[in-house]
């Protein structure tokens, strides 16, 4: 094992000069532009392990402003943007992790490091809106002056999101990193990290329980989660049994328009609900009405839709549906994916929406739009026009030349579709100087039948504005495509904006009638405001990457426009990441318009073939459906089958060999729809008569399963004798003689043995059941719980003989560690987390989420690890109901951590978890991590080298956390006036007393328009945010909200203040309601307080500075942290959407403190003797019981009348619940916690804080809740 704060073996190559292109090889076997090999070596509950072998890497040297910059390329999907620092290739990849707790990263091994110098990478540029010059590249002086390498971690993971049905984190992994002032690359040939899934404090939890997965989602989790088929055994024993649903909600007027529409969908296999406005109290203002709606859907139906569809434009007067405006990047603009925004504090959908943006009119020819769109949808997925065909295979791609990559993603959406798609013709009417295409050549190549239309490049709501042509909506109305439908993926600005009118993509899908050839486009994909070039790149590549997979790699075949529009913002989340803020900019604008299940076609129809029962008699059948290529008698795999009609609704997927069965019951003689789609294939549609047979006898619901002895759970156990019993129904007219039935199991099923396998019925009578005695089998007690026993029940009677299948499973106790709580009372540092040096008892929280008691629990840790000794290595954990828990709660475990532990680290162990004195032996071995000092958002942030630490309100563990108290300034403070014409100002100002900063005293102050101040005189402005400390023209900084604020123009408002306030002694600047540059809507209001040291004393002497939060509203591009003279050392608290380990977001109401004063725990007192006299001080007792399950008393005194306000908070400072507010009498009082929030919903098990204001007494202690 390498350490990677060594280089080990190094291997230094000087690049003496560098063509334009060339291909650096890492592994001196690899072969040029060899991609780089990532395998998951494992995954389990504890975490993942990922290994990264790099060939290799591509150098392309280029100039800009007169320097040559050498871009790095290494195959990865990841691109640094953090603006002004290298941009540096690197590999990503999207993890399921468990719904709660956190996640770190360790490098297990490196190969030896070798050093390619002469190179200079460039920065990453600030992204530039589509239409704009490209903005230059801008090195951050501090980072390129650096001989640091960058990054400083081979890999780091995002902040988790939750995606419908699993909680996700990128992983990103740099097997190259660079040192900027050495112009040198250090790169690794092969890496391996582990990923640690730990338990306890959480971001972003997920909460709603499993449900079956979707088709349509299970294709873009298999195509994107890494770990996507690890975590299905794991969780949903590698079942993906749901099937696509529609929910479509219109106002009433619409309904009988949309019924045929909806009544095709519904047979084809994607189950429609239909929700009238009237139903739910919707109207056209009010989308949060829908989206209540909508999330009441997504957490209380069992199977919950993958799709959502609107029905309605915005702004007709009569007969629309509502819209959700956002605003970002200077922008507001509709936001469709609001609505499918449900779980997780994040902006991933966890549904695929689209509109038919129909209003209540008529076109030119008098019909009904929306009977026009329905007419036209219908046909293309139903009817696939194949008087011709060719035009299936053909496409064209166009893209304007602002920059070279618009061109460059065309060449791979175009060889995308010809090399993996099979398409015989893509036409690239790409811009250029000699604009060799015009809008003609567009037109006449539509008109002639193209199934894709792919654009990149500048547009608005009425169409593309290129350098050589402009194609409008005029142009697409003039359309005479007959019958060729096209899928339109714009990818480019405002395109989608139906709020502005009938706009460009609104054209394609309205036009055309109901008696003439169809016309125009089935689904359109497009933005609804402007747009960047870098994500437009990659939603672009994402599309078309996921609707046309590279053949034999088993990607899955994304098939509808919802599909693969998730599939773009997915590519451009993995290139991203989850912090970018232009990422949640293009969730949001990017969207569908039309349905987005829509299938897709991107092969020419072929006749198909289908064979089933023409008819089945009523009651319980299992349905063979086979499918084969009419043409060549070949199977084929893939099609989706439904049966539909009758009060049956069951949809299966053919496999390799054409067949897919269904299990249905219908109940009454009728007919069943059997209709078969997907892929090249025309929908077939046939019938099934179901009538009522003269003899079908068939077993009568579930088989009943007890066991004979053993735990009496009614459920099959190891080591238990059970019984099977059948009940069989004739469901026949005629009686059916001398029944009998007999059941088998597999040669193979060794630890299964059948006992009493024949049981006689005798005569059934028509319409009538009998349920025979049971059949008797054993269950080894080795069998494995969870094992799956396919009997097959053999059932004969005089005349006749049928078969059915049953697969029953083997059920038992299924142990889990969920979480675990560190006590190192009696320690230097008491912060219920092991440190180095100590020894603690550490109690685990185990569950059994198995279906049966598990005995008398045993727990036994073990560990390899050096810093680790177990000094008490066992715990009795008692016996545990299924859905329950237990916590070694009196019999801990005991662990001293070596002082020589590093921090920040991540100690392995192993636990052994055993039954005793049960019915069949149970263990389960699982490896577990136990962190030491890892940071978290409740610490102090530093020190830094100087020894200023940052404190937030939100940091409940410390004495020396400030409180938000906000001080309003704004009528009584002097204005800093904002230059006229100026975005940027400075004003100095006199302090009222000295004031120490790093050690330094002050008595002047700068002040920024742009939400910093500096110690000292000048007039410097910078609006422009890095990270600090930072070296530029401004020393001795406090970042408080360092932004680019206020505008060239008198417009947005805002204003400056500052306040003496001599009788507190501390001096104050106000920012109120100050408007970004770029968004005159979201206005910051925030403040620092700088106390004076004379009264307000530390350690060192220096001051101590409050910065107070009282409106947040896009804190993901600010910078905020201090610096000293030098600009060397520093902390940084916030920058751009970074924060640090230990920060606390920034929020509304929120305060932080830098102070020289180093960290103190809150101080938890002994049990106060209880004075039944009027108090005479304020006080807050400490709780009773502690550790308390699952409640507990907090006691309290007032010494007079007050107002008092006793409240709950987590560890992370969120606000839990308000025991007690309002008027008291002085006395003794004591309130009782449940362990429950506001909201009435249990809270887990962990450290809590509880809180006594009363008038100007604040007191905080801490307890600990164990479940």
């Amino acid at each position: 094992m390498i350490n990677i704060r060594s280089l080990g073996c190094v291997v230094i190559i000087l690049l003496h000069s560098i063509s334009f292109a060339q291909w650096i090889s890492v592994d001196k076997y690899s072969i040029a532009d060899s991609p780089p090999v990532v395998q998951l070596i494992s995954d389990d509950a504890s975490g993942a392990i990922i290994k990264v072998d790099l060939p290799g890497f591509r150098i392309n040297e280029f100039t800009s402003d007169g320097k040559i910059y050498h871009e790095i390329n290494c195959g990865g999907e990841g691109i640094i943007s953090d603006v002004g620092f290298p941009e540096i290739s690197h590999i990503t990849k999207i993890l399921a992790i468990p719904n709660d707790g956190s996640v770190n990263i360790e490098v297990i091994e490196t190969s030896p490091v070798q050093v390619f110098e002469g190179i200079n990478i460039p920065p990453a540029r600030e992204s530039w809106r589509e239409g704009q010059p490209e903005t230059p590249y801008t090195e951050n002086a501090l980072t390129y002056a650096s001989e640091d390498v960058y990054p400083s971690t081979y890999a780091k993971a995002d902040d988790p999101v939750v995606f419908r049905d699993f909680r996700i984190a990128r992983i990103s992994i740099f097997p190259i990193r660079y040192s900027p002032a050495k112009h040198e690359i250090q790169a690794v040939s092969s890496i391996t990290i582990k990923i640690n899934y730990t338990p306890g404090m959480s971001i972003n939890p997920k909460t709603t329980p499993n449900r079956p997965i979707a088709p349509s989602f299970a294709k873009l989790y298999r195509k994107y989660i890494f770990n996507y088929e690890e975590m299905l055994q794991r969780r949903y024993n590698g079942m993906e049994n749901g099937h696509d649903i529609m929910l479509c909600i219109m106002p009433d007027m619409y309904i009988e328009e949309f019924q045929p529409y909806a009544e095709w969908k519904h047979k084809s296999g994607t189950e429609i609900f239909i929700t009238k406005f009237s139903e739910i109290g919707a109207n056209q203002s009010n989308a949060d009405i829908i989206k209540n709606y909508i999330l009441n859907v997504y957490t209380t139906w069992e199977n919950i839709p993958d799709y959502i569809l609107l029905i309605g434009d915005y702004g007709s007067p009569v007969g629309n549906a509502p819209v959700k405006y956002w605003t970002g990047d200077g922008w507001t603009f509709v936001n469709e994916d609001y609505f499918v925004e449900l779980e997780g504090n994040d902006y991933f959908p966890e549904m695929m929406i689209g509109r038919f943006t129909n209003y209540n009119g008529t076109n030119g020819g008098g019909e009904q739009i929306l009977q026009v769109m329905v007419n036209k949808f219908l046909k293309y997925e139903k009817y696939p026009y194949t008087t011709e065909t060719a035009w299936y295979k053909k496409a064209t791609v166009c893209s304007n030349n602002n920059y070279s990559s618009q061109v460059t993603t065309k060449r791979f959406t175009a060889d995308r579709m010809r090399l993996y798609g099979g398409f015989t013709s893509v036409d690239t009417m790409m811009s250029n100087s000699q604009c060799t295409y015009d809008v003609n050549d567009i037109v006449s190549a539509l008109n002639n039948g193209r199934s894709f239309l792919n654009y990149r490049g500048e547009g608005w709501d009425d169409g593309w504005h290129t350098n050589c042509y402009y194609f409008g909506t005029s142009h697409v109305n003039s359309l005479n495509n007959s019958n060729k439908l096209t899928f339109v993926t714009n990818i480019g600005c405002g395109a989608a904006m139906f709020d502005a009118g009938n706009c460009f993509g609104e054209a394609w899908l309205e036009m055309g009638s109901l008696t003439g050839p169809l016309r125009g486009g089935c689904a359109f994909i497009g933005p609804t405001s402007n747009t960047h070039t870098a994500y437009n790149n990659a939603i672009d590549k994402g599309i078309y990457t996921g609707m046309f997979p590279q053949p034999g790699t088993f990607e899955p075949n994304l098939e509808s426009p919802g599909e693969a529009l998730l599939a773009g913002k997915l590519l451009m989340y993995e290139r991203f990441g989850g912090g970018d803020s232009y990422v949640q900019y293009h969730y949001k604008i990017y969207c569908v318009l039309g349905d987005p299940s829509m299938h897709i076609w991107k092969d020419i129809p072929n006749q198909v073939t289908v064979t089933h029962p023409n008819e089945i008699f009523v009651g319980y059948n299992q349905v063979q459906i086979t499918v084969k290529n009419t043409s060549s008698g070949l199977p084929v795999g893939s099609a989706r089958v439904c049966i539909s009609g009758n009060g049956v609704y069951e949809t299966a997927i053919t496999d390799g060999l054409g067949i897919a069965t269904l299990d249905i019951t219908p109940n009454t003689a009728g007919t069943l729809n059997v209709v078969v789609t997907g892929g090249n294939v025309i929908p077939s549609e046939d019938t099934i008569n179901v009538s009522l047979g003269a003899e079908n006898v068939t077993p009568y619901g579930n088989p009943v399963v007890t066991d004979l002895d053993g735990n009496d759970d009614g459920l099959i156990n190891p080591n238990e004798n059970c019984s099977i019993t059948y009940t069989l129904k004739n469901w026949g007219s005629i009686i059916s003689n001398n029944v009998y039935a007999v059941l088998s199991i597999p040669d193979s099923i060794t630890n299964v043995e059948m006992v009493v396998d024949s049981i006689v019925f005798g005569n059934i009578a028509p319409n009538d059941s009998i349920t025979g005695a049971p059949f008797q089998f054993f269950i080894e007690p080795e069998c494995p719980v969870g094992s799956i026993i396919p009997f097959k029940l053999h059932i004969v009677s005089t005349t006749t003989s049928w078969d059915y299948n049953y697969n029953a499973v083997v059920h038992g106790c299924n142990l889990d560690f969920n979480e675990f709580f560190v006590d190192d009372a009696g320690n230097v540092l008491q912060n219920y987390r092991m440190d180095p040096g100590e020894t603690v008892k550490v109690r685990f929280k185990i569950l059994n989420i198995g279906d049966d008691i598990a005995p008398d629990v045993k727990g036994t840790i073990s560990t390899n690890d050096p810093y680790m000794t177990i000094v008490d290595s066992i715990a009795i954990f008692g016996t545990i109901l299924p859905d329950s828990n237990s916590i070694n709660e009196s019999d801990t475990y005991t662990i001293t951590v070596s002082q020589n532990c590093p921090v920040q680290y991540n100690a392995a162990f192993s636990l052994k978890l055993e039954t005793q004195n049960g019915l069949y032996p149970y263990i389960l071995t699982e490896p577990i991590t136990l962190p030491v000092s890892m940071p978290t958002a409740s610490d102090p942030t530093g020190p830094d080298g100087y020894g200023y630490y940052a404190y937030s309100s939100h940091d409940m563990l410390w004495e020396q956390r400030p409180e938000f108290n906000w001080v309003e300034i704004k009528t009584i403070g002097t204005v800093i006036p904002k230059p006229g014409g100026l975005s940027d100002f400075t004003q100095t100002v006199n302090l009222p007393f000295n004031f120490k900063y790093y050690g330094n005293d002050f008595s002047q102050l700068r002040v920024s328009g742009d939400g910093w101040i500096a110690f000292g005189s000048g007039t410097q402005t910078k609006s422009l945010n890095y990270s600090l400390p930072c070296l530029d023209t401004i020393n001795n900084m406090v970042a408080v909200f360092w932004d680019d604020f206020f505008s060239n123009g008198p417009q947005g408002g805002g204003r400056l203040y500052y306040y003496s306030d001599p009788v507190n002694h501390r001096f104050i600047v106000e920012w109120d309601t100050v408007p970004h540059y770029t968004d005159l809507e979201d206005k910051e209001t925030f403040q620092i307080i700088l106390l004076d040291p004379s009264y307000y004393p530390t350690p060192t002497g220096d001051g101590e500075l409050l910065l107070q939060y009282n409106v947040v509203k896009e804190p993901g591009s600010c910078t905020v942290g201090i610096e000293n003279n030098n600009e060397d050392i520093g902390i940084s608290y916030l920058y751009n959407e970074y924060y640090d380990a230990t920060a606390n977001e920034l929020v509304n109401g929120i305060a932080i403190k830098f102070t020289t004063k180093s960290p103190t725990i809150v101080s938890v007192d002994d049990d106060e003797e209880i004075n039944h006299l009027i108090p005479t001080a304020y006080s807050l007792d400490q709780n009773f019981p502690n550790p308390f399950n699952p409640e507990t008393r907090i006691s309290y005194s007032i010494p007079e009348q007050s107002n008092v306000k006793i409240s709950i908070y987590d560890i992370n400072g969120t606000l839990i619940n308000i025991l007690h507010e309002g008027i008291q009498s002085a006395g003794r009082y004591e309130v009782v916690w449940n362990g429950e929030s506001s909201s009435g919903y249990k809270v887990g098990s962990g450290v809590y804080f509880y809180r006594m204001q009363a008038n100007s007494f604040v007191q905080t202690k801490k307890m600990i809740l164990l479940k």
